[in-house]
């Protein structure tokens, strides 16, 4: 700009007037430099001695053909460096991106300098201030997405520098979405108050959790799944329900929020067991019963579950050194469940069933049932089936078993009744029936009565089948007579089960 004595050359000519023919003497950084004015008064000299950049101040002579003399004094600058450029928009986390349409463009670089800024299809001007800062207010929206930008800048000395990047226009946000306890059975409820918490956001968005005045904050990964673990004391101890702010923020500027309600349940449920109506034979609540594939049936509660919490609960039955588990419990907290294998008589079987709630809070019940020793079958000298235990050949076969020791025994078997003996060590008893059985099965009933006054009760079956099974049998792969293959195949048809036997060539064979 010219007088404003600031020039970007190292070797800056001075000029001037006086009176014609007068000598010239420039005095700056430590030199004389001499000339002479023309016929109209007019003089320049140039440095000839580079200049760093800096201020100086000269001083000037001028000496008349009359020998009157004239003397002038100032300063000039030298700035040969191009000015520094800085540029930021009005963005919330980074100076590239916002999501404001025309926004404010500010930034800093020498003072008193001329800046234009050409972006998208507008060009803006303005001069920076007295300390570099410079700001323009865009009149024209920036598109969705990158716009390029150009940012020019003239100093006072006429240095100009050039810079260009992209800004990003951003005015939307993904939203937060799926929040909910990661490793609870249920999405929003919990058995802890030091839960993690999972959902999904924006990429690169900053998320504020808060509760009141406790605050954490985490960057959304680029999968956009995000996961905080809640640290001790972030959530009170003892609350039932708490509302937690979710609020995501984009590096545009954009944001988002949600306010979810969270429930918390940390009380254990109560659980009972026992042996089913229908399994507690005799007198009820004993846990004393005949039956060795019992039902236990029982319940679980707690006071702030509602029915259809109450109904996702889980039961698991541990007893004889096998664990039943997913036993269900319907909405009103009972369960049931029928042993599926037989447990031996005249003993007495500890168990524990423990409940699960439906967030994962468990609680255990332990207790025991005493199978009683009354049963009865077919003594082992009668079994004739090859593969089974409750089959006969025999028409009078004889019954074994064991009943309390010092009880009365009764059994009822094909429409008689009739007393048995009782070991008086052992319980053992036996007895041989007196009348001929038909082919079939037969049902008997042991009735005994205890010292007591106690009456316990079996029921049990046997079949006997006395005649001969049916049979047919063939060669596999037999052709005009003869067998053509040494691997011979047998093949035919009996009753189910029964055992089969080969003998040929001096060999036996079953099946």
């Amino acid at each position: 700009m010219v007088g404003d004595n600031i020039t970007n050359y190292s070797r800056p000519v001075l000029s001037g007037t006086t009176i014609v023919n007068s000598k010239i003497s420039l005095f700056v950084a430590g030199e004389e430099y001499t000339a002479t004015a023309d016929s109209e008064g007019k003089w320049s000299i140039p440095v000839s001695n580079e200049l760093e950049d800096g201020e100086y101040n000269y001083y000037i002579t001028a000496t008349a053909p009359d020998g009157r003399t004239g003397n002038y004094s100032d300063y000039f600058i030298i700035d040969t460096k191009d000015p520094d450029i800085s540029f930021t928009l009005n963005g919330e986390l980074r100076n590239d991106i916002t999501n404001v349409t025309m926004p404010l463009l500010t930034g800093l670089t020498e003072a008193k300098s001329t800046v234009s800024i050409i972006i998208g299809d507008s060009e803006y001007y303005t001069t920076s201030n007295s300390v570099g800062e410079w700001s323009i207010q865009t009149t024209r929206a920036l598109q969705e997405g990158i716009n390029n930008y150009t940012v020019t800048v003239i100093d006072q000395a006429g240095n100009n520098s050039i810079t260009q990047g992209t800004v990003t226009l951003d005015t939307t946000i993904l939203p937060l979405t799926g929040i909910k306890f990661s490793h609870s059975a249920d999405d929003r409820n919990s058995n802890t108050y030091t839960p993690t918490i999972e959902g999904w956001g924006e990429p690169g968005a900053m998320l504020t959790i808060s509760i009141g005045s406790r605050s954490r904050t985490l960057t959304i990964p680029e999968s956009r799944k995000w996961f905080f673990a809640v640290p001790p004391g972030f959530i009170q101890k003892g609350r039932t329900t708490q509302y937690i702010s979710f609020k995501e923020t984009d590096p545009a500027g954009n944001s988002n929020q949600k306010n979810i309600k969270f429930n918390f349940f940390t009380d254990k449920p109560d659980v009972s067991a026992d042996l089913s109506p229908d399994s507690d034979t005799g007198i009820h609540g004993d846990k004393i019963t005949n039956n060795l594939s019992p039902t236990l049936t029982g319940k679980i509660s707690s006071a702030r579950l509602s029915p259809d919490m109450i109904g996702r609960s889980k039961i698991s039955l541990t007893i004889d050194g096998v664990t039943y588990s997913n036993i269900s419990v319907d909405k009103n907290g009972n369960w049931s469940f029928k042993l599926p294998v037989e447990l031996s008589p005249g003993y007495i079987y500890h168990y524990t069933v423990n409940a699960s709630d439906f967030v994962g809070n468990t609680n255990s019940y332990t207790s025991f049932i005493k199978t009683s020793p009354l049963s009865g079958s077919l003594d082992i000298d009668s079994i004739t089936g090859q593969n089974s235990i409750i089959e006969t050949s025999n028409k009078l076969p004889t019954l074994s078993g064991t009943a309390t020791i010092g009880s009365e025994l009764v059994i009822n078997i094909n429409n008689t009744s009739q007393k048995v003996s009782v070991d008086s060590s052992t319980g053992a008893w036996t007895y041989k029936v007196t009348e001929s059985l038909g082919d079939g099965k037969h049902t008997f009933t042991l009735v005994e009565k205890n010292k007591n006054g106690k009456i316990n009760t079996f029921n049990g079956y046997f079949i006997v089948d006395t005649r001969a099974p049916e049979l047919t049998a063939s060669i596999s792969g037999i052709k005009d007579g003869k067998i053509h293959d040494p691997n011979v195949v047998f093949i035919g048809k009996t009753e189910p089960r029964a055992l089969v036997t080969i003998s040929v060539l001096g060999g036996t064979y079953q099946t």
